[in-house]
């Protein structure tokens, strides 16, 4: 006697939110009480209905939300995926983190009988069901406090808050896509496990500071979707690649040329494995010059603060009679107190030297860090001071006056600064200072 197999169970899906309301140095979510299945303290849920109303999995939590609680909100950003079993039947509840617009009347019905906003430590203690304690428990690090949540964001890089939102926009995008193939992709779901390993890892590295890591992950995560998509996807996806490749450079241009065919001709059907490796160099691309340009800003920053830092000493050097731009001042030693204005001025010399320089080692350069580390921008500026110091040297020192007649010259204080700011940029613009002073 052979038995048939039992049917699947279908599974149930649903949607529902995390929704925020803010307070006085803190913020509260809410929390409803359920009688249709028991006596429950849950979050705003309801099951998603594949009828043309409900659209998606977010009109679908908008909906359940303003039903139970009567409230206006909006959808800051994705939450989770809480799955438990109801009945037999395995649940998936999709939720959104959402912020509370206007407040309405609550109003009792079929289902729910009464709304509570609570502080996300006061929720944790009254909400039934464990995984949306959990979820609350992970949440509420980010919003419990507003406070210290305002003046935390306050000291955020503009690269954070940038990085930050484009992970919390995708996270929602990419569950609403695999939701919305869900029946398409069956078994084949080794890309979206390798998406999701790549969002946590840049999650990782946004909040360790590593922003470049980060972007490289998320962007990853990104070309991950390309073995997902089905023939005419991949035929749009490719077109846009090419539109994009005029903005590459010449040999990333004419290597995505060959994979997929040129703006010219028609296109040519490509497989997922060519789309992903012309998406590769596009990002590759992309993702030099925005490291190019974040290197030229943090060191123009640097040089910035070093001349500001030299601007500084000299206001106090000046205030204390240790600079002076008047040889005459009885109370100037103007052997002694010279130098520290020589050394000054050289440091000058070689922040603007160094600052000069910059977009074009930029231009020229294909690995930036050989021409733009710190350590290389800082010790120009520094050769900067030693070379004017030495100049000096060579200018106050009886072989050179024996040479030339020179006893114009190092009696000159501007004379002296200017060669000591010339000193900062090069061995040639020093060279030239001094053959010029000396004619």
């Amino acid at each position: 006697m052979t038995t048939e197999p039992k049917p699947k169970k279908a599974r149930i899906i649903a949607a529902g939110a995390v929704v925020w309301r803010d307070i006085t140095f803190g913020s509260e979510i809410a929390v409803i009480h359920r009688t249709r299945y028991g006596e429950e303290w849950c979050l705003p849920k309801g099951k998603y209905n594949k009828e043309p109303d409900d659209g998606s999995l977010e009109k679908t939590a908008l909906r359940e939300v303003q039903e139970e609680t009567g409230c206006s909100v909006k959808i800051l950003y994705f939450a989770d995926i809480l799955p438990y079993f109801a009945n037999g039947k395995k649940k998936l509840v999709f939720f959104w983190h959402m912020q509370l617009i206007e407040e309405y009347k609550f109003k009792i019905a079929e289902e729910t009988d009464h709304l509570v906003w609570l502080p996300p430590e006061v929720a944790l203690r009254i909400l039934t069901h464990k995984n949306q304690r959990k979820l609350i428990r992970k949440s509420s690090n980010h919003k419990s406090n507003k406070f210290r949540l305002n003046l935390f964001n306050w000291f955020k890089s503009n690269q954070y808050i940038r990085l930050h939102g484009s992970l919390l926009s995708y996270k929602s995008e990419l569950e609403s896509r695999i939701f919305s193939s869900m029946d398409r992709i069956k078994n084949d779901t080794g890309w979206i496990n390798a998406i999701r390993i790549l969002i946590k890892e840049a999650e990782t590295q946004l909040n360790l500071g590593n922003y470049d890591e980060g972007w490289k992950c998320f962007h990853a995560a990104q070309r991950m979707e390309i073995f997902g998509l089905v023939p005419t996807e991949l035929l749009s996806k490719a077109s846009t690649i090419i539109n994009e490749a005029e903005k590459l450079s010449e040999w990333r241009k004419k290597t995505i040329y060959q994979l997929l065919g040129t703006p010219d001709n028609s296109l040519k059907m490509p497989d997922a494995e060519q789309v992903y490796q012309a998406a590769l160099l596009r990002d590759e691309h992309f993702n030099n010059q925005a490291y190019k340009a974040r290197l030229v800003k943090s060191h123009i920053g640097l040089l910035g603060t070093i001349i500001l830092i030299t601007g500084i000493l000299f206001l106090i050097l000046y205030c204390f009679n240790v600079i002076s731009f008047d040889s005459s001042d009885k109370n100037f030693d103007y052997d002694s107190n010279l130098i520290p204005g020589i050394i000054l001025f050289g440091l000058l010399g070689g922040a603007f030297s160094a600052a000069l320089k910059l977009p074009s080692s930029i231009q020229s350069t294909r690995i930036p860090e050989l021409t733009q580390s710190f350590q290389l921008t800082t010790l120009r500026v520094f050769i900067g001071a030693v070379s004017a110091f030495i100049i000096f040297l060579f200018l106050k020192s009886d072989f050179i006056g024996s040479i030339f007649n020179l006893s114009g010259v190092v009696s000159n204080i501007f004379t002296l600064y200017a060669i000591a700011f010339a000193a900062g940029f090069s061995e040639r613009f020093v060279l030239k200072a001094v053959e010029a002073v000396a004619m």
